[in-house]
């Protein structure tokens, strides 16, 4: 996946999923562990979308 397809994607689900449907689609039982997870999604994609796509290919390796 293209960074840019991956950093769009990451925007929709930051911006739009709620824990409900993060459930629904990684399988995960309602307990402490998928809401752990839920919360460490919710902070990766945060973090990850506060650098510019640039710089991200620059840290990567990309082109």
């Amino acid at each position: 996946m293209k960074l840019s397809l991956l950093l769009e994607a990451l925007r929709q689900r930051y911006c739009n999923m709620n824990y409900s449907e993060f459930l629904e689609r990684t399988g995960f039982n309602e307990d402490q562990y998928s809401l752990e997870k839920f919360s460490t999604f919710q902070e990766a994609s945060r973090n990850l979308l506060e650098f510019d796509e640039k710089t991200l290919e620059k840290i990567l390796g990309g082109e």
